[in-house]
């Protein structure tokens, strides 16, 4: 699960709940739950499926009343998380098979979001 909650410009977190209201964003736009959503909906198989999520606004006692708040939630990917220790601790080979595997992957996502991003606009 991931949470994206607006939070109070820098220097106003003690400010009055009125003075941190007006901070907030009237409409946001959500990149990660759009693409989520798209990978998911055409079985995309280099990204985790959306398996719900929930947008919504902070109540009027929270860090900016009225902000937004994001709930996603998405399928855990088969394997194990590989962190630096791991990577580095594998022969040359291995390395270099992640490598071109994270290439791949990264490379078909970039090119949809890239081609979506710039043909919403």
């Amino acid at each position: 699960m991931r949470i994206y909650k607006q939070v109070p410009l820098s220097g106003t977190e003690l400010d009055s709940s009125d003075d941190r209201k007006a901070q907030a964003w009237k409409s946001r736009d959500y990149v990660e739950l759009s693409a989520l959503k798209y990978f998911t909906a055409n079985n995309f198989t280099t990204t985790p499926k959306l398996l719900g999520y929930h947008a919504s606004t902070q109540e009027e006692t929270d860090l900016v009343p009225g902000g937004y708040i994001l709930y996603l939630v998405w399928e855990k990917v088969a394997g194990d998380p590989l962190d630096i220790q791991k990577f580095w601790n594998l022969s040359r080979g291995k390395r270099d098979v992640v490598r071109a595997n994270l290439r791949k992957a990264y490379m078909f996502v970039t090119q949809w979001v890239d081609y979506h991003v710039l043909a919403a606009n």
